[in-house]
């Protein structure tokens, strides 16, 4: 998504994974996963335009791809199903998502299990 507040355009690119430091302050090896199950994980993002930012501007959003992974299903790819081929490929065919990103996923795929 690209969105522009105040006089600034910025581009969505990628989830907020929380480190383990979150496990070991709160004590659960599960903290991790129902984090990102909570779909509230946090985003980060690029700045396409620099621009002024004041408190109460509105955003507006200028385009959205219909066809990009959203972060909720990145968070779902590491929270619970590593092996969905269809978000998978998703990932990979979106340009927005940083290439890192993109060949982490890439290699993801590779890795499934081939059954018969």
């Amino acid at each position: 998504d690209r969105l522009q507040i105040g006089s600034a355009i910025i581009v969505v690119r990628q989830p907020r994974i929380p480190c383990y430091k979150l496990a070991a302050k709160f004590q659960r090896k599960d903290i991790l996963a129902r984090f990102l199950r909570s779909g509230r994980s946090g985003l980060y993002f690029s700045v396409e335009r620099e621009g002024v930012v004041t408190a109460g501007d509105s955003f507006e959003i200028l385009s959205q791809e219909p066809l990009a992974i959203t972060i909720a299903e990145m968070n779902h790819i590491f929270a619970d199903d590593r092996y969905n081929r269809e978000l998978l490929d998703k990932a990979i065919a979106t340009p927005a998502l940083p290439e890192d990103w993109r060949a982490h996923f890439a290699k993801s795929l590779r890795s499934i299990p081939v059954t018969s």
